[in-house]
């Protein structure tokens, strides 16, 4: 296959989503004529699929048959969920979805109701502006905002890999994996929240890397703005800080290493800040999972439930702070490979294994092989591993189910994607490039 790149990446994924809010106008002014037609919310996603086919077949370089694949197996797994499922019902799809949608309706029908604590959260709050704005619930229209979302990881997967210099065979690789990775397929389709921090966790990614090729304040807070706002979809993606605040911290673009400075003093006291804002001002939006958590008694809590067929790690007790330590790695790496093979239960297990816990275990085995190899790639690697270390630890300890595991891993996706392919810079040339990439 030949290269993925795509010099129109930023700029497609711009079009397509000004297109989107452009039709979301139009749907706006026609719904006092169509009284919210569902057949007309039907008809502005095939207008806009069309277009943003047309957006992605412009682009100068190869892939752009690669991205338009992606897109549409997004907008066909999206097609069988809603118009399909009888035959076949796609995994993770059913009590949440329709959960979701409910509640996506009600605030559709009443704006009044986004202010109404309930079950659906955020998610359901913004599809339901959608459905507001549109005055239509349609279910494809909702919908057709986690493809989009889906096609856009993907997008900036692949600005980051050209960010530092993937090779053409390391593009291809990780281009594949992330346009038809099974999960976040499905995860790109199906109406539940999933996609949304995974996007901003992409996102947050993006702008960490522009920082960490060239130092930039505007940078650093657009990346911790893009987590916050993930983390009002699911508070466990805000442990990627523990990388980030690493960087920010201790890496030293000049002499590209780590070291302890004044400067130094100032960006503590920075993030100290945007730390407090969010702990206090921001707590529920922000931390909602874990509002509860205040004693390490009610972490333990948590640790131990277990729900489903497929939890794990039944026996395991953590009640105190030195078993939270022992075996919090345990739990780690149950969550990154879960189902384990010691605990499959037929062939879905299998397969779930084989096409979705490998990567993860692949990228953290890689991780401890390739280790001293990577030279000048090896300050970007060390903090992505401290990040996805932050991120693992918040999910690992929270999560006993093998079906929970599996959903919420893939919003870390974009991080082992990326990392993997900075993973690959193990030869005296491959550093070179990477350094190359660093310095434009």
């Amino acid at each position: 296959m030949r290269s993925a790149r795509s010099a129109e990446s930023p700029s497609a994924l711009r079009q397509i989503w000004l297109m989107f809010f452009a039709f979301v106008l139009l749907l706006s002014l026609a719904r006092f004529v169509f009284r919210g037609s569902s057949l007309l919310a039907h008809f502005a996603v095939l207008a806009h699929a069309i277009l943003t086919l047309y957006v992605l077949a412009r682009g100068k370089r190869q892939g752009t048959a690669l991205l338009s694949l992606a897109f549409l197996a997004r907008l066909g797994f999206l097609l069988w969920d809603i118009y399909a499922s009888h035959i076949f019902n796609l995994p993770n799809s059913g009590a949440d979805t329709w959960m979701y949608y409910r509640n996506a309706q009600a605030i559709g029908r009443d704006i009044t109701q986004l202010f109404v604590p309930q079950r659906g959260s955020v998610y359901s709050q913004v599809i339901g502006v959608l459905f507001y704005l549109t005055g239509t619930s349609s279910r494809v229209l909702g919908g057709y905002v986690n493809v989009l979302l889906g096609l856009s990881v993907v997008l900036l997967v692949q600005r980051m890999l050209r960010m530092t210099g993937a090779t053409a065979r390391v593009m291809n690789r990780v281009m594949l994996l992330v346009s038809f990775f099974p999960n976040s397929l499905i995860m790109s389709a199906i109406f539940l929240r999933e996609i949304f921090p995974t996007f901003f966790v992409a996102a947050s990614l993006l702008y960490f890397i522009k920082w960490f090729q060239k130092p930039g304040s505007r940078d650093m807070l657009m990346c911790l703005l893009m987590l916050a706002i993930g983390s009002m979809f699911h508070s466990g993606v805000i442990g990627l800080a523990l990388g980030y605040f690493y960087g920010f911290l201790f890496y030293q673009h000049k002499s590209r290493r780590f070291t302890f400075l004044p400067r130094n003093l100032f960006s503590f006291v920075l993030l100290s800040a945007v730390i407090y804002l969010a702990v206090t001002v921001f707590q529920d939006s922000i931390f909602g999972k874990f509002q509860h958590l205040d004693e390490f008694e009610d972490i333990y809590q948590t640790a131990n439930t277990r729900l489903g067929g497929s939890a794990y790690l039944v026996n395991m007790q953590i009640n105190t702070l030195w078993q939270f330590v022992i075996f919090s790695p345990v739990k780690m790496l149950y969550f990154l490979g879960a189902p384990m093979p010691w605990n499959w239960r037929g062939p879905m297990d299998i397969i779930t294994f084989m096409t979705d816990s490998a990567l993860y275990l692949y990228v953290v085995v890689s991780l401890f092989r390739r280790w001293r190899q990577l030279g000048s790639a090896k300050p970007l690697a060390r903090m992505l591993a401290i990040a996805m270390l932050g991120a693992v630890l918040i999910f690992g300890v929270g999560v006993s189910n093998a079906g929970t595991a599996l959903r919420h891993r893939q919003k870390l996706l974009p991080l082992f994607l990326v990392l993997l392919s900075v993973l690959q810079y193990k030869t005296k040339h491959g550093a070179y490039a990477f350094s190359h990439a660093m310095k434009n």
